[in-house]
């Protein structure tokens, strides 16, 4: 039952946009959103299974998104370091 809170908390820690950088640890680590048990309720969008049928335009879009988030992430952590100094 332990293990099971703990799955729980930590999905929803790493769900969660954090204040300095805007983004939520799934986005800056994996490039995208990790489902949530309403996706599976609702579903998912259907552009995600285009790319999932042609190998080489997901990696692109994986790629793209990742140096999207981390330009971001950049962005946001230095004006966060510039408010405090």
């Amino acid at each position: 039952m332990s293990s099971f809170i703990l799955t729980c908390t930590v999905m929803a820690y790493r769900a969660t946009v954090h204040k300095s950088t805007k983004c939520t640890p799934n986005l800056v680590m994996r490039g995208k959103e990790v489902p949530l048990p309403t996706n599976i309720v609702a579903g998912f969008p259907q552009n995600n299974q285009l790319l999932t049928n042609r190998p080489l335009a997901y990696v692109k879009w994986v790629r793209s998104v990742l140096e999207m988030s981390f330009s971001t992430l950049q962005k946001n952590l230095n004006s966060r370091f510039r408010k405090r100094i």
